[in-house]
């Protein structure tokens, strides 16, 4: 006899539904402490052995017509585990924290060194949180929900990258390899400044859609108002996202990314000629200094993803918008350092690169200020290239934009 919420083999009818020891203590707990779960991913969860939705699995439980006070018949309910009590750290410098682990013989199950759910073991019984008390009892809750959710939304990153940009990061991917390792860089004979211009403003179109549909998939984002998720994909926040996005192809002093329908190689020369070579010099510094970190492709997206929810003045969203960009902007960064401290292979590696970061965050203090005092100002009219930011006829320089005193030019409008 199957258990009839996830599969696993069922040890009796627990309140009403043939159930194994696992999905019988989760529906108790959840019943018991009034536990609110939310799914990321609209419901639409498949229910398994190991690893499922929460709240999937919950609502399977009331749909299948679970409930408290159920019959319970041909029970074979195991001896009473062990609770082991394992200090796990969850966050960078956080003290450690109380995380309880349900065991058969008392043995830590896990050691906390890679991302995994919460497992129900089909010895698992409804006495854990009787034997812990209240107070411990909920805290462990939180700690394993917590836990939980950074899985879930590392999981939500990963497929949002591999929805929206695997197929033209494979494309880059192998054009840098094809031209920047083995020299097969196209000629383009038949690029001209104006087919260069024309296929830069498709590839611009190109990734603001996709910068707003990786957005759109990350779990949080759905709790925001219309106009504050469009807040977060414009602007200064635009240019962080070219950076990051383009950054893995920057080598050697050279961009190897292809652009338009055409894919033309949008180099360093196009480049040049179409903006000013200052404004390059600042983009690629920015990027050489990103790729310094070290990052890979999943640690990338989620510091995209914590810049897009920096909760910027700005904005201008209400209060309740600001704390739930708060609170977005906080879960990000703990999840990206939580999977920065279980690749890093020790601490001195970790601290490393935590200073790198640190000098990153520092960075975009100058891309907000470069896109406030210098992009903004660009006359995209100007029939003259490269393209150049003026305002009442006086042109204004990257490196005026970058070093001007803040009351002078807080914001060009």
């Amino acid at each position: 006899m199957k258990c009839q919420v996830c599969g696993r083999t069922a040890t009796g009818v627990h309140y009403g539904v043939s159930a194994c020891e696992g999905c019988k203590a989760f529906y108790r707990r959840i019943v018991e402490n009034d536990t609110k779960y939310t799914c990321n991913f609209q419901k639409a969860c498949v229910m398994k052995p190991r690893a499922c939705c929460r709240a999937c699995r919950f609502d399977r439980c009331v749909e299948l017509g679970m409930r408290i006070h159920g019959v319970k018949v041909k029970s074979k309910t195991p001896e009473r585990s062990e609770i082991a009590i394992q200090t796990d750290s969850h966050t960078l410098d956080a003290p450690n924290a109380i995380h309880v682990v349900p065991t058969a013989s008392g043995a830590i199950v896990h050691t906390g060194n890679e991302y995994i759910p919460e497992v129900d073991h089909s010895s698992e019984t409804s006495f854990r949180s009787r034997k812990l008390g209240g107070f411990l009892n909920r805290y462990s809750e939180m700690l394993n929900n917590n836990r939980y959710q950074r899985w879930l939304t590392v999981q939500a990153v990963e497929h949002a990258v591999d929805v929206v940009f695997s197929q033209q990061i494979a494309q880059w991917t192998h054009f840098m390899n094809r031209a920047a390792n083995h020299g097969q860089a196209p000629h383009q004979p038949e690029t001209s400044l104006g087919t260069m211009l024309a296929a830069l403003h498709y590839h611009n179109r190109d990734s603001v859609a996709r910068s707003r549909k990786f957005a759109s998939m990350l779990p949080g984002m759905g709790e925001l108002e219309g106009s504050v998720k469009r807040s977060l994909i414009v602007g200064w926040k635009w240019l962080a996202f070219w950076m990051l996005h383009h950054s893995p192809f920057l080598t050697r002093g050279e961009f190897y990314v292809t652009i338009g329908p055409q894919q033309f190689w949008y180099c360093r020369y196009w480049q040049d000629k179409i903006s000013e070579p200052h404004l390059n010099a600042f983009i690629y510094k920015f990027c050489g200094e990103l790729n310094d970190i070290g990052l890979n492709q999943t640690e990338t997206y989620l510091l995209l993803a914590v810049v897009m929810f920096e909760p910027s003045a700005e904005i201008g969203s209400p209060n309740n918008e600001c704390r739930l960009l708060q609170l977005l902007h906080r879960h990000y960064t703990d999840v990206l350092f939580d999977v920065l401290k279980q690749r890093c292979p020790d601490r001195v590696s970790l601290n490393a690169t935590c200073r790198k970061l640190e000098r990153f965050f520092c960075g975009l203090k100058q891309v907000h200020r470069l896109y406030y005092r210098y992009i903004r100002a660009i006359d995209i009219n100007r029939e003259v290239l490269p393209l150049r930011a003026s305002k009442g006829g006086t042109t204004i320089s990257v490196l005026d934009a970058l070093h001007r005193d803040e009351e002078d030019t807080a914001h060009l409008s």
